[in-house]
């Protein structure tokens, strides 16, 4: 049998073929039309890259685009060139599985899920470093973003009585993993909810994560992770 091919990334050109005129009715019984409003009906997709790999995150840093998938395997498209540069991501003789990807304005990082979990960052040496990890048999992290350029939140499944979550303040050289204390304990079955680096929302200083399994819950910090509470 044939090996299924994963379509990774696609550009949308959208062709506008119909417009349809609004009249409003103004004082007086007076008509006046609105702009012409577009509707798309048809897409073209171009394919920029076909592997087999898994890419469950994707990153857009400046013009290009940058992922990291399975396998170890991660890498960056520049569309100024239509090139793609790849790399493979070891650890000892652990190929990891990255499920999170995030970027500042200097350096990307990627995270990868299972056992241990291993945070990279964008290296001064041109290679990626890693600035995290941990050890334990229920580690599998999810989802990364960061507020600005120097401080960054990642989250995943429970290992103890609470959400993992881990946050950096100094531009992702360091992280530090919270304490449950500060964080409202999970529901029987609560965990994490594996969407593609998607269950963590940032707006200012404000942070929402979704958690899922047995139970749903949106879990909200207001300061940058310094205090949360849970709807």
């Amino acid at each position: 049998m044939a090996p299924n091919i994963l379509y990774l990334f696609q550009i949308f050109k959208m062709k506008a073929l119909l417009y349809l005129p609004i009249l409003l009715l103004f004082g007086c019984g007076s008509k006046e039309k609105k702009p012409e409003l577009n509707f798309f009906t048809q897409v073209e997709i171009q394919s920029l890259m076909e592997d087999s790999v898994s890419v469950r995150a994707i990153e857009i840093m400046g013009n290009n685009l940058a992922f990291a998938a399975n396998n170890g395997v991660y890498g960056l498209y520049d569309p100024g060139k239509d090139k793609w540069n790849t790399n493979v991501q070891k650890y000892d003789s652990i190929l990891p599985e990255f499920r999170a990807v995030a970027s500042t304005s200097t350096d990307f990082f990627m995270l990868s899920a299972g056992n241990p979990a291993l945070l990279y960052k964008t290296g001064n040496s041109g290679n990626m470093e890693l600035v995290y990890k941990e050890e334990n048999e229920k580690v599998f992290y999810d989802a990364m973003a960061f507020w600005n350029d120097k401080e960054g939140i990642a989250m995943g499944d429970p290992t103890g009585n609470c959400l993992s979550i881990i946050i950096t303040r100094d531009g992702g050289q360091h992280w530090k993993k919270l304490n449950c204390d500060v964080l409202p304990e999970v529901a029987e079955g609560e965990a994490a909810f594996a969407a593609s680096n998607s269950n963590i929302s940032v707006q200012g200083d404000k942070t929402w994560i979704l958690s899922g399994g047995m139970r749903s819950r949106v879990f909200y910090s207001p300061d940058k992770g310094e205090t949360w509470e849970v709807f």
